[in-house]
């Protein structure tokens, strides 16, 4: 037997999930930043061994 889920619990998930799906969006951003800041560093260092 199966039970019923009310609106009520149903919205009570979702507020609840919400602010982790932010919180996800904003680390997601970070991340990419730390990416790409990685990304130019190691460029950054490539270019000097180039001039090597």
């Amino acid at each position: 037997m199966s039970d019923s889920t009310t609106q009520s619990e149903l919205s009570q998930v979702l507020d609840g999930i919400r602010p982790m799906q932010s919180q996800i969006q904003n680390l997601t951003l970070e991340v990419k930043v730390n990416q790409t800041e990685t990304r130019e560093k190691f460029n950054t260092i490539d270019e000097k061994f180039d001039k090597v």
